[in-house]
């Protein structure tokens, strides 16, 4: 899958999925800073159980978006609409939000059903 953006009015949804990749092996390369004791790692890196990759979200509001508070009530309506709709999403994504116009309008039904939307046109939902 490809990466994908969709926009409406408000805001631009960027989404790219996450390629899963296996845990990179240790060849012994060390940090050329660090002291050689002549001990050897632990392996702890090695032998850890491949971690389950989850959709994460990024957002950049534009100062257009309007005054300092306007923008930090726009990131956490966004923030908590990605928690709503993360769980829908058919593979682990990453998703960046670009908020370039003043919403004052905003609630968070209305930016879940935008965020949702967003995500069924680029068929990214289950």
């Amino acid at each position: 899958m490809r990466a994908r953006r969709h926009g409406n009015g408000h805001f631009v949804l960027f989404a790219c999925p996450i390629v899963n990749t296996a845990l990179q092996e240790n060849s012994g390369a060390r940090d050329s800073g660090a002291r050689d004791s002549g001990a050897r790692d632990s392996g702890a890196a090695q032998n850890a159980a491949p971690r389950r990759e989850l959709s994460r979200l990024g957002l950049a509001v534009a100062k257009t978006a309007g005054h300092s508070p306007a923008r930090a009530r726009l990131r956490r309506l966004f923030r908590e609409a990605f928690r709503c709709i993360r769980s829908e999403l058919a593979v682990p994504t990453d998703l960046v939000a670009l908020l370039r116009q003043p919403w004052p309008a905003a609630d968070l039904a209305a930016v879940v059903t935008e965020m949702r939307h967003c995500a069924h046109v680029m068929r990214l939902l289950r």
